[in-house]
């Protein structure tokens, strides 16, 4: 563990200036306000309580109001006027000019050192997470529309919200790099949004039955309740995201300028921010709380659009001054509210409770809210013409009240006729230090996030401390002490730093971390010489030869400011890390001969990455277990392309036709439990099936003997007669395939007389499976196979009722690039390929099948029992059958390929679907399995598995 240093900051100051402070903008020939050089400027402040206030001012045609001075206006805390501290107005910005390059080894979150803001900041928030994806598309051309038109004197970041917060880009004042960065952001289903808005169940030709009614009335407020609790888990994710956000742009100085653009805005999270908390919801009041406070601290005015209240309507004009009607001074635009009467719908009720909370959450932070409109292209317009114009307002208060309870502002100017928006009210936090257990998890939290946090401005520079092979280094951190909230205490100043130092490795994992809460007591003239120079702290720290970057964070444990900023750890060595050729592979360096699965780790990634970066790429995950117990796994490449986190053993895949063998066990079950027989035929189980399904059983559709006709021809056939059906966005059912099937006189061929791999078949086994157990697909196998193997994150995916947590996405190649094919519009299908799951999850499965634990070995015996065909029939592999396994198909049993013949006998499964492929391989006899689950159409997942084989299998 290393020291810190404390001590004047003489090394990075001479470095790179420190920042001005702020400064109040001359207006009308006023002599100019500073904090610390004018004979009227306020005295510092032990404590930061200042409470600045961004203030647009219009005329009634709504232009800007220009010229006004510190004198035209009166500020008051909950009804008393306060003496203004602290006054500014802005100006359009110019053009601006990128600072210049930092040094070698120096690293910072400040943006005035960066040359990415100048003047008001603008962040366009695309919130993917609560809005339909039928909206996103149009929305996202509306923002890419807007960008185009950007100005070189506007400063702008672009950031989206999945499940996670994602950067796009940083601040740019090039518009043609922001139109990229939203090109890439391709609209997505959220089923977390589906599942908190369920369709609501009525039957109108039973109204009149009064139990009919009760019952269905039942099934609403069950549905609700359960979207209530998906409802909360996006209030959640929406707040942390938030405070992300708050953190990362708090340095900036003035009015940002937060447009988010949204579906809808999650109701607990917009209450708070007014200081309404809801008391009942104790589960999201911590997140939404601490998202409203930091929104305040960093003085962000957020505008929200309702992309989900959009209608096609040539009447609406959000150009039109308007608002709530009788209230023209109302922070909102609604083109269509005039169409609204009281008490027409439930769901013109919960639409204009939406739209309420949009306004309220304007109201508290000083934008403005935009719905009912077909312009967000104008919307965003109108946010940036309030950012170029604002007054900023501080003041000390004087209550001595400072119990976090939430306080209104009011402002007043003597413009006649002026019209004023600003945030209603701050939250009077408490003075108080907090646990370090409490700062701990603050900064962890800080840790994890994409963005920089900016609370603190920070300066990290770092220098080796010896020779480059023992990898260790002494870092510095800069700051200008005057951020921290330090209290007066016998002539000292005194306060607490809590640091946490991160070592990440290439997949975002944490290698290794070293926290230290650190004491600051300051005579008056050490304070003021810091505060003039800067104060630094050194830490010696030894670099894991696993880690790819260094996180550093320091966090005013009085004030709750926090500062983060990430270095990699390839400059902070000196660029002394030793590389292969090729690429960066992790154990490749250094390694024994003898060391076969760091060989084959090697091997992996140089044969199948060449010119590709592991760390940008989409790629794999690989499992080898040998005697039952893993020896090797690893993930290589990312997730997706926007969040590039790292593939890891939690990686949820997609496994198409790999699912095929829980189709098969939830059969196989159902026979256990005296439900279902194998040789029941189609029509047992689906009386209204045509005759032809008389012969096909239960073991024809296992063992892909029934001959069904395939259903994506059936598809292409009836969209040829009626235009198109499906797409990635409407996608067929497995309801709407056995519909197809039923429509047809005849199947491909006699049952049991030929082999033709079947999605049809299988298809339709996880609709027995639901006929028969009474419960959905996915519902039986939670229950009779994941939940009881603590398959914790196997799930088969339903649209709107199940949420994939650690989401892969499916990649093609495309000439040099990879273009995201995650969907298709056979992707809804369930029995044959609807099931993600992950590397520590199918090592579960593998356990349960060598160990019998959900069937006896008997019981079991049919899936591994290849199927009896007549002399000379047919076999029709499928054509995404991978080449290096094809030679391997020599039978098939319930759910699995066979190839008993081999001197290691074998059974095994491969999927392939829209940039997703796998490979399991099990090797009974050897007592050894290879899994390798892709995100990327151009490798053969059956050679990287046998290729694993050749190592595994020969291990004592």
């Amino acid at each position: 563990m290393g020291k810190f240093l404390l001590a004047l900051g003489l090394l990075l100051i001479a470095i790179v200036p420190q920042r001005e402070p702020l400064r109040a903008q001359a207006t009308g020939g006023e002599k100019t306000d500073t904090w610390s050089q004018s004979e009227t400027a306020p005295p510092i402040r032990s404590t930061t309580r200042l409470v600045q206030v961004s203030v647009v001012v219009t005329d009634k045609k709504g232009e800007p109001v220009t010229g006004l001075s510190k004198q035209d206006f009166v500020v008051s805390d909950q009804g008393k006027p306060q003496p203004i501290a602290f006054f500014s107005a802005e100006t359009p910005p110019t053009a601006g000019t990128l600072a210049a390059k930092l040094p070698p080894n120096v690293f910072t979150n400040r943006f005035d050192l960066t040359g990415q803001y100048a003047g008001a900041v603008t962040v366009v928030l695309f919130d993917a997470l609560n809005t339909p994806v039928q909206d996103q598309a149009w929305v996202r051309n509306q923002v890419i529309q807007f960008l185009k038109s950007l100005q070189p004197r506007e400063h702008v970041a672009i950031y989206a919200l999945t499940t996670d917060l994602l950067l796009l880009h940083e601040f740019t004042q090039d518009s043609a790099a922001l139109v990229a960065a939203a090109n890439a952001f391709q609209p997505r289903e959220q089923a977390l949004h589906d599942a908190s808005h369920p369709d609501y169940f009525n039957v109108t030709a039973l109204a009149a039955d009064k139990s009919w009614a009760a019952f269905q009335a039942a099934v609403n407020q069950t549905d609700a309740r359960i979207a209530d609790q998906y409802k909360l888990r996006s209030a959640e994710i929406t707040a942390h995201a938030l405070e992300a956000i708050s953190n990362h742009l708090a340095v900036i100085p003035g009015r940002k300028n937060l447009l988010w653009v949204s579906g809808s805005f999650p109701a607990n999270i917009l209450v708070e921010a007014v200081g309404s908390i809801d008391r009942q919801n104790e589960s999201t009041q911590k997140y939404s709380a601490a998202a409203a406070q930091a929104l305040n601290r960093a003085n962000i005015a957020v505008y929200p659009v309702d992309a989900g209240g959009i209608a096609p309507n040539a009447a609406m004009d959000p150009s039109r001054p308007g608002g709530d009607i009788g209230d023209p001074n109302s922070s909102l635009y609604c083109a269509d509210c005039i169409e609204e009467a009281p008490g027409t719908s439930s769901a013109m009720n919960a639409r204009q409770n939406a739209r309420d909370t949009e306004r309220m959450f304007a109201d508290a932070t000083g934008g403005l809210a935009f719905y009912g409109s077909n312009d967000i292209r104008g919307a965003m317009k109108r946010s940036f013409e309030d950012g170029r114009y604002a007054y900023t307002i501080g003041f000390y208060p004087d209550h001595g009240q400072w119990n976090g309870k939430f306080r209104k502002i009011k402002v007043q100017v003597s413009a006649s006729g002026a019209q004023l928006r600003y945030r209603n009210g701050y939250f009077a936090e408490a003075e108080h230090t907090d646990s370090e257990k409490q700062a701990k998890q603050e900064l962890q939290q800080a840790a994890m996030s994409p963005l920089n946090a900016t609370g603190l401005g920070l300066v990290v520079s770092g220098k080796l401390s010896g020779p480059a092979a023992d990898r260790k280094v002494e870092v510095h951190v800069a700051l200008d002490p005057k951020q921290l909230q330090l209290r007066d205490d016998d002539r000292h100043r005194k306060g607490i730093l809590d640091l946490y130092f991160v070592q990440r490795g290439a997949q975002g994992e944490t290698v290794a971390a070293e926290s230290q809460r650190i004491g600051l007591n300051l005579e008056e003239k050490q304070y003021q010489s810091l505060a003039q120079a800067g104060l630094v702290l050194a830490r010696h720290l030894a670099i894991s030869p696993q880690a790819s970057e260094l996180r550093v964070l320091v966090r005013d444990a009085d004030s709750h400011a926090l500062g983060s900023v990430t270095v990699p750890v390839t400059e902070l060595l000196g660029g002394t890390e030793v590389a292969p050729a090729k690429i960066a592979i992790p154990g490749c360096a250094n390694r024994s001969p003898s060391d076969k699965f760091t060989a084959l780790n090697c091997e992996y990634l140089q044969s199948f990455f060449p010119g590709d970066s592991v760390n940008e790429s989409p790629g794999f995950a690989v499992l080898m277990k040998a005697d039952g117990k893993i020896a090797f796994q690893n993930g290589y490449g990312v997730r997706d392309l926007r969040s590039k986190i790292k593939i890891d053993a939690q990686t949820d895949f997609r496994l198409a036709s790999s699912s095929k063998q829980f189709t098969a066990m939830a059969i196989m079950l159902l026979v256990h439990d005296g439900k279902l027989r194998y040789d029941q035929t189609l029509t047992d189980v689906f009386p209204e099936f045509p005759a032809y399904g008389k012969q096909i059983t239960v073991r024809n559709l296992l063992n892909h003997t029934a001959g069904l006709p395939d259903y994506e021809d059936l598809m292409d056939a009836a969209e040829k007669t009626k235009g198109q059906i499906w797409s990635a966005e409407k996608q067929i059912q497995d309801a709407e395939v056995l519909q197809l099937l039923e429509k047809t006189s005849q199947g491909k061929f006699a049952p049991g007389t030929k082999w033709e791999y079947s999605n049809s078949g299988y298809v339709i086994l996880g609709l027995v499976v639901a006929k028969v157990s009474g419960k959905a697909f996915r519902e039986f196998l939670h229950e009779r196979i994941f939940a009881p193997l603590k398959m914790n994150h196997s799930l088969v995916f339903e649209k709107g009722k199940s949420e994939v947590a650690n989401r892969a996405y499916g990649y093609s190649k495309k000439e040099n690039d990879f273009v995201e094919t995650d969907q298709s519009p056979t992707s809804a299908t369930q029995g044959d390929g609807g099931i993600y799951s992950n590397l520590e999850d199918l090592s579960k499965w593998d356990q349960a099948l060598r160990e019998h634990t959900l069937l006896s070995e008997e019981d079991f015996l049919p899936a591994i029992t290849p199927v009896k065909l007549p002399p000379g029939a047919e076999v029709k592999l499928a054509q995404d059958v991978p080449a290096s396994l094809r030679g391997r198909a020599s039978g098939y049993g319930f759910g699995w390929f066979l190839n008993l013949q081999e001197p290691r006998p074998l059974m095994w499964h491969y999927g392939d679907t829209m940039g997703f492929k796998s490979a399991i391989l099990r090797y009974a006899r050897d007592t050894a399995t290879v899994i390798v689950l892709c995100n990327r159409n151009d490798l053969d997942p059956g050679a990287l598995a046998l290729k694993a084989t050749q190592l595994i299998i020969s291990v004592d």
